[in-house]
C-alpha cells in the first residue's frame, strides 16, 4: 500500500521503486523521497535518523519514521499494527510517524529511506486540509498531535524534551516576531493542545482492532 499527499508531481518509475523495494523479505516499511517545487536534493551526513531526517535526502538510509506525503507498507504488517490511530483529528499531524513507531516495533526493523521513490511535494494553498495562513497557524490539529504522539509513543526521557522544544519554535518564529499580537493566541493554542494531546494518552488507541473502529467500518459496509 502506497500513500501519498494530492497535490504531488511522481517521478518516473515511482511506484516500480516502492514495489521493488519489498523484493527483500526483511523490508515492511518504505519511505520515499520528498522534494519542494525546487526539487533541490539534501547531501552530505545526517544525524537525526528519527524525527528529523531530511525528506529530499539523496542516498538510501535506515530511518525510524515515515512521510505521510510518501511511504508504503505491506497491508499484513498495517494490519497488524491496527493501521492508523483515528485518535490524530483535523490534519492529523504525526499520525504517520506514530504509525511507523509502532510498526517498526512490531516487525523489530526499520524503515527504508529509497529516494529513487521521489515525489515533488506542490504545497498547494487550498484543498484536502490545507489553509497556509494564520487559520493554519491556530489549527489545534498540529499541537494536539505532536503533544499526543509525544505523550503516547515516546519513552519518558525524551518527551518532555520534545514536547518543550515544539512549543517553543511554534510560539516563537518567523511570524510571530513580526506579529507579536499572535503570541497569545498561540500560547492558548498550546494549551488546548496540550490538554486535548493529554486526555487522548490517557485512553486507548483508536485502532482498526479496537471495538470503536470496528464498529465504525460495519456502519460504512453497504
Amino acid at each position: 500500500m502506497i500513500f501519498i499527499d494530492d497535490d504531488v508531481i511522481l517521478s518516473p518509475g515511482f511506484v516500480e521503486a516502492h514495489r521493488r523495494s519489498y523484493d527483500d523479505p526483511r523490508i515492511d516499511l518504505v519511505a520515499g523521497q520528498v522534494l519542494n517545487k525546487d526539487r533541490q536534493v539534501h547531501t552530505g551526513a545526517v544525524k537525526d535518523h528519527e524525527l528529523q531526517f531530511p525528506r529530499n535526502h539523496g542516498e538510501r538510509a535506515w530511518i525510524k519514521g515515515v512521510f505521510g506525503g510518501n511511504h508504503s507498507v505491506r497491508r499484513r504488517l498495517a494490519l497488524e499494527v491496527g493501521g492508523f490511530d483515528e485518535r490524530y483529528v483535523q490534519n492529523a499531524f504525526r499520525e504517520e510517524t506514530d504509525f511507523a513507531f509502532r510498526a517498526t516495533a512490531q516487525s523489530r526493523g526499520m524503515v527504508l529511506f529509497e529516494p529513487k521513490a521521489s515525489l515533488a511535494h506542490l504545497k498547494m494553498s487550498t484543498g484536502g486540509c490545507r489553509a497556509w495562513d494564520i487559520l493554519r497557524m491556530l489549527n489545534i490539529g498540529w499541537t494536539t498531535g505532536d503533544y499526543y504522539f509525544a505523550l503516547k509513543t515516546l519513552p519518558s526521557t525524551r518527551w518532555v524534551g520534545h514536547i518543550a522544544k515544539g512549543c517553543f519554535h511554534r510560539l516563537i518564529n518567523r511570524y510571530s516576531v513580526g506579529h507579536p499580537w499572535v503570541i497569545p493566541l498561540f500560547l492558548i493554542r498550546e494549551a488546548v493542545g496540550l490538554t486535548r494531546g493529554a486526555v487522548f494518552a490517557v485512553q486507548n488507541r483508536k485502532l482498526i482492532s479496537s471495538p470503536a473502529s470496528r464498529s465504525r467500518i460495519a456502519k460504512q459496509e453497504p
